[in-house]
C-alpha cells in the first residue's frame, strides 16, 4: 500500500469539493489515527468536570481566557 499526502487550502471551496469527490470514490481513505497526546486531550475534554470556561464575548476576552 502506498501513502499519498495532499496539501490544500481548507478555505477553498473548490479544493474541499475536489477532496470530497476524490474520497467519495472509495479508492482512498483518510488516515484517522490520532497520536497519544491527541487521544489524552480528547479523553480529558470528554470526562473532566473542572475545565475552564472560555469567554467569547469579545475577541480580546477570548484570547485572554485561552492564553491562561
Amino acid at each position: 500500500m502506498a501513502t499519498i499526502t495532499l496539501q490544500y487550502d481548507a478555505r477553498s471551496g473548490k479544493a474541499r469539493a475536489a477532496l470530497s469527490s476524490l474520497l467519495s470514490t472509495g479508492m482512498f481513505r483518510p488516515d484517522e489515527r490520532n497520536n497519544a497526546k491527541t487521544l489524552a486531550a480528547l479523553h480529558e475534554a470528554k470526562t473532566a468536570d473542572n475545565l475552564p470556561t472560555v469567554d467569547t464575548s469579545t475577541i480580546e476576552d477570548f484570547i485572554t481566557t485561552v492564553m491562561q
